[in-house]
């Protein structure tokens, strides 16, 4: 489970944090997300529960929120007026607070907002597809430090219309969406979060291809359109960029050059490979600034961008983006290094920061397979071992070979574990050349704490008292989320 810091830029701009008032007085939270220009995808567990007296007495949505240490809302609150459709409300047939499958393929809910809340986030599109493979589960469980998101391999039910999968994010995460990303780069969601294992090692989502789904969320996306009657609203939603998936599961071990986002953007900005241990070691804590001058002059640095200014930022543009500069990038980045807008040092992060299109996957897709490697580094003699010229000039062949492309990605993953047994295999006859060394690891990192709320609140409906999961020999019965 990994935090999503650009939450205002798309897609994840369309996830929305859920505050909920129940009739009873208590207060909850859960997670959604926007599919249309007023509709708000959910779980009808999030929005009704008749033990709280049924129908939320208000429902406020926070899009592209973080939630610790405090409350940030980038696109401010809607929910000034707003209508809900379930799937159906009776989706606890047994009323015990634990799912089957056959439960929670109902637990599902649009929300209906008299504002055009799609013409601020954008909006994800919705697919009824029955697949297996990779997916991405984005949500706000209460145990995160604020949106979080995981890449998990997503199992369609052969009797139900959920989707199993082999993690969870936790109780908070409820209503929250499992996506997918097309050939094309379009976003799409495919389920909801319903219901997980207390141990987070399983969760169901309700799946758009349930029996009768998509022909509620069909005509309940065409019902709310009358709310919008006599406002402006866009055509279509902004240009979506490809949601990228998390690096896999941390091995068993500790992992020694797992590094901040902020580390990791500086190896792949200046040497064009993951981290190593003895530069998250080495430059702990020290400024961006800082670290980005060494970085630029360093030996390994110079070998891979020369000197010259033209002849370096393309280099920087073949580095980042696996393509010669344009004309016109190249002659803005000059005029921007010239004009001391931009430092020289500072060039290739500004770069890679000023990335859009499919520049911008090339590098969320090379700085996610970098993580995965860096992770994948888990024993003593592979963290020794990743070190020196040969070792760098390794990992840095495989980290180029990943580019904006999805299969790409899929590809970099595949080929992690083997990509590490080659860079240590290198390393074991070390260079004594620079390698490089990394960047404040609290730059993208907040110190985050508690959520803060009532004490009285419950995430999720899930109270201070413990809950018991129960396992069948039949369907996993597994608490509400």
């Amino acid at each position: 489970m990994f935090e999503i810091f650009d939450r205002t830029g798309f897609p994840y701009s369309a996830v929305v944090f859920v505050v909920v008032r129940w009739k009873d007085g208590s207060g909850s939270s859960g997670s959604g997300v926007v599919v249309g220009v007023n509709d708000v995808l959910t779980a009808a567990h999030v929005v009704y529960d008749r033990a709280k007296g049924g129908w939320a007495s208000s429902v406020t949505l926070y899009p592209g929120a973080d939630t610790k240490p405090r409350l940030d809302t980038p696109f401010g609150e809607f929910g000034n007026g707003w209508r809900i459709s379930v799937r159906d409300t009776d989706w606890d047939r047994n009323g015990n607070g634990l799912v089957t499958d056959s439960e929670a393929q109902y637990d599902l809910a649009l929300i209906g907002l008299h504002e055009p809340i799609g013409n601020t986030t954008g909006w994800l599109g919705t697919r009824n597809e029955r697949i297996d493979g990779p997916a991405i589960m984005v949500g706000y469980p209460g145990r995160g430090t604020g949106m979080m998101a995981e890449q998990v391999y997503a199992d369609a039910s052969s009797r139900y219309g959920v989707y199993n999968l082999d993690s969870g994010l936790g109780p908070g995460s409820s209503g929250g969406p499992l996506v997918r990303t097309a050939a094309n780069g379009q976003v799409y969601v495919v389920g909801v979060a319903s219901s997980g294992s207390e141990n987070f090692d399983t969760s169901t989502y309700a799946a758009l291809f349930g029996p009768g789904t998509w022909e509620w969320l069909d005509q309940a996306l065409d019902t709310n359109d009358d709310l919008m009657a006599g406002r402006q609203t866009s055509p279509t939603a902004p240009s979506p960029a490809p949601v990228q998936p998390a690096a896999p599961a941390l091995p068993d071990g500790t992992g020694g050059a797992v590094a901040p986002v902020a580390l990791t953007k500086a190896y792949v900005a200046y040497f064009g490979r993951p981290v190593d241990a003895s530069g998250v070691a080495y430059f702990a804590g020290q400024p961006l600034e800082v670290v980005a001058a060494v970085f630029d002059g360093s030996q390994e640095s110079r070998d891979l961008y020369g000197a010259n200014l033209a002849q370096k930022i393309n280099a920087i543009y073949k580095n980042l983006f696996n393509r010669e500069a344009e004309l016109a990038g190249l002659q803005h980045w000059m005029a921007m290094v010239s004009a001391g807008r931009v430092s020289a040092p500072g060039a290739a992060l500004a770069i890679l920061d000023g990335a859009v299109g499919m520049d911008k996957a090339a590098i969320l897709n090379k700085l996610s397979v970098a993580d995965a490697f860096s992770r994948a580094l888990d024993t003593p003699a592979e963290l020794a071992g990743y070190a020196g010229l040969a070792a760098a000039n390794s990992a840095k062949a495989f980290l180029a070979a990943v580019n904006g492309t999805v299969a790409s990605l899929e590809a970099g993953y595949a080929l992690v574990n083997s990509a590490v047994v080659a860079a240590v295999a290198a390393g074991t006859q070390r260079s004594t050349a620079a390698t490089g060394l990394a960047v404040s690891p609290g730059l993208f990192n907040d110190p985050h704490s508690e959520l803060l709320t009532a004490d009285s609140w419950s995430t999720d409906g899930w109270g201070t008292e413990p809950e018991v999961v129960l396992l069948g020999l039949g369907a996993e019965m597994v608490g509400v989320w």
